[in-house]
């Protein structure tokens, strides 16, 4: 997150005549166990039971990334 929020800080001023493109590679689903890299996730809606295996995940994943 903190490289998006610099990307944004650092963009040529409003008005400016540089052409400004932000490219994220990111991971579709990334640490959701049913969702990684599954591309019939970039859309769609979740029942109430993978929203909550959803959340579970990435309060894991979450977990695990704090304790590194």
């Amino acid at each position: 997150m903190n490289e998006v929020v610099d990307a944004f800080d650092n963009l040529p001023a409003s008005g400016s005549n540089v052409p400004t493109m932000i490219v994220a590679n990111t991971v579709k689903g990334a640490r959701i166990s049913f969702m990684e890299k599954q591309i019939k996730w970039h859309c769609g809606s979740l029942n109430e039971r993978d929203l909550q295996t959803a959340l579970d995940d990435l309060k894991a994943a979450y977990e695990r990334e704090k304790e590194a």
